[in-house]
């Protein structure tokens, strides 16, 4: 068989093949519609895992009611208040003047 007659029957075979695969083929499936996100995201606490599921740290709410951010590393954890240290630090720079 010539270069020729190859191609020309590649081209045919390609060609039949696309066309019976149109009428034969199964139902054509699709993806589902996405949900749009959330505008807000609720939780008492979002974590910051390792790659084995260890906590390492949380943006959580502390027994005050406010804001905190506990790490962990080595065993430890460290508890914090930015709030509170944000508010000793304006009463020092108060008091100071």
């Amino acid at each position: 068989m010539s270069t020729r007659q190859t191609l020309i029957l590649s081209l045919a075979a390609g060609l039949t093949g696309g066309i019976f695969s149109r009428y034969l083929a199964p139902e054509m499936v699709h993806a589902q519609t996405q949900t749009p996100a959330p505008n807000e995201i609720s939780a008492q606490s979002f974590a910051l895992l390792d790659a084995n599921g260890n906590r390492l740290g949380a943006l959580t709410v502390s027994p005050m009611g406010r804001l905190a951010i506990t790490l962990t590393y080595q065993g430890k954890t460290v508890f914090m208040d930015p709030l509170y240290a944000m508010e000793r630090n304006a009463r020092r720079n108060v008091d100071s003047k």
